[in-house]
């Protein structure tokens, strides 16, 4: 009964370290690498253009779509009625953009983001995925 106790024991402790091992391996690859990627993406502006505003509603953000060019800026406005959490990428899997990953985004507050890497990007409440839009940035 002691050896099958011992071997239990054994089998947790393994359990433990691979869950361990694989935890900071996710976390390692899917989060230090993009900010290192992002870092390596930016590009300087030496001067701001045009300032595009998203709104964030209790039901919505308009404008779902925004088509940008680089080093133009892009607003986000709290217009609902609680806090926010506003994140970049997909949900679940955020990626930073211009260094920013998620910011919270109390009522009637805004943030801007200098746009300064060029593709297409995800924004989305965190607390509530279906409150997303999309920015395009081209050259």
């Amino acid at each position: 009964m002691k050896k099958a106790n011992a071997i239990i024991i054994i089998i947790v402790i393994v359990l433990a370290a691979a869950t361990l091992v694989t935890t900071v391996f996710t976390i390692s690859s899917r989060y230090l690498k993009r900010e290192t990627d992002a870092k390596l993406a930016k590009t300087t502006c030496n001067q701001l253009g045009i300032g595009h505003i998203i709104n964030v509603t209790d039901t919505s953000v308009s404008p779902s779509d925004t088509q940008a060019k680089r080093c133009e800026t892009l607003t986000v406005v709290n217009k609902s009625s609680k806090l926010r959490l506003m994140a970049f990428g997909p949900h679940e899997d955020h990626q930073p953009y211009n260094g920013i990953t998620e910011k919270d985004l109390t009522v009637g507050k805004s943030f801007t983001v200098t746009l300064n890497q060029t593709g297409t990007y995800r924004i989305h409440d965190h607390t509530n995925d279906e409150l997303a839009a999309y920015f395009t940035v081209s050259n």
